[in-house]
């Protein structure tokens, strides 16, 4: 009887074990959900001006617009998202040659040129373009410091990317050319989008968006082009899987869905 008295002493005492350590691995899955924040950036709409379809444009899209019409980057996690930096990358040489090269063959009346004038020190592009009539001086930032962006929820708000304008004049340049050359063009590839973020334990996130602008809508004038299109994202196949994105959207629009009905019930 002591013997059975111990056997069954021996197997509750596994068993509070087990339980204690299974209720410790839970909490500490609760725990790591808890604090995990997931970085999205959202589509932006993109319009340009009426374009003259035989030049380069310096200023292909209005301040205003691109104003409320920029990337967002909300947070569809449930954990805040510390130190977050996104790092954008653009081969600004490689279009510009292209625009030199091709100018003549859309109009060998014009002409443009570029000098790289940029600051290998500074995390920004410059970018001196002289045209037939007129010369300026663009650039763009490749470095955005966030800060911390908090989950979202009822209160918070998406945060605007301060995406410098030059990189969207040069893809509907690209477009404007494209178009040209080809007659009809439906998207350009655009920058690659680099996010870094930390939850609150100091665990390190990398997120490698690519980008591209599709074209949904372009009207033709005499002489004239503009387009209505989307700047659209993608998370990198080879940095996370496709199906870890769908995750997160799929997330993000059952919490905007929620969201809305709660509003106008």
């Amino acid at each position: 009887m002591e013997n059975l008295s111990d056997i069954i002493t021996a197997l509750g005492t596994t068993a509070s074990a087990i339980a204690a350590f299974l209720a410790i691995k839970q909490t500490i899955k609760q725990r790591k959900i808890s604090v995990t924040p997931q970085l999205v950036i959202n589509n932006c709409q993109i319009k340009s001006h009426d374009l003259y379809d035989d030049s380069y444009s310096l200023f292909p899209i209005s301040d205003e617009y691109y104003l409320e019409n920029r990337p967002e980057i909300i947070n569809a996690g449930s954990g805040v998202a510390l130190n977050t930096s996104v790092k954008v990358e653009f081969d600004f040489n490689y279009k510009m040659l292209f625009f030199s090269a091709s100018q003549a063959d859309i109009n060998e009346k014009y002409n443009i040129l570029f000098e790289d004038v940029s600051n290998e020190k500074e995390h920004k592009k410059r970018f001196f373009i002289e045209g037939t009539h007129t010369s300026l001086l663009k650039e763009a930032e490749t470095i955005y410091d966030l800060g911390y962006i908090s989950p979202q929820n009822n209160n918070s708000k998406a945060i605007k990317l301060d995406l410098s304008k030059f990189y969207i004049e040069m893809l509907l340049n690209e477009l404007l050319y494209l178009n040209k050359l080809n007659n009809k063009i439906d998207f350009v590839k655009g920058p690659s989008f680099k996010i870094t973020y930390s939850d609150i334990d100091g665990n390190r996130y990398k997120t490698h968006y690519e980008s591209k602008l599709k074209v949904y809508e372009q009207t033709k004038k005499i002489n004239k082009i503009a387009f209505k299109g989307i700047l659209e994202f993608q998370v990198n196949k080879s940095n996370w899987t496709q199906r870890g994105l769908q995750k997160i959207r799929k997330s993000y629009a059952e919490f905007m869905e929620e969201h809305n009905y709660n509003k106008y019930k």
